[in-house]
């Protein structure tokens, strides 16, 4: 039967470790909205195709949906697809 492996701290192993430090910003809330994230001042999907060009992110404005990038992404290029409607269910 295998055994898990022992963690220890500062021992190489073979994961590699994500570090993204553009995100320490999120991480910190040093840039938290104005309520905090526990009580934002509105819905960002809502609000993102009313603010400035520079302020939303958008990349794209389609009939029905809009696209807009992700202040802090994970992988390069990664875009939201955000519909203007506000459903419960993405299938109504």
């Amino acid at each position: 039967m295998p055994t898990e492996p022992e963690s220890n701290p500062g021992v190489p192993d073979e994961l590699q470790r994500l570090w993204t430090p553009h995100r320490m910003t999120y991480v910190s809330g040093s840039d938290r909205p104005e309520g905090g994230y526990e009580a934002p001042s509105g819905c960002p999907f809502c609000l993102a195709p009313g603010l400035p060009e520079d302020r939303s992110l958008m990349v794209a404005r389609g009939e029905h949906v809009y696209a807009v990038l992700n202040l802090y992404p994970y992988n390069p290029g990664h875009l939201l697809i955000c519909p203007y409607r506000h459903v419960a269910d993405y299938r109504s």
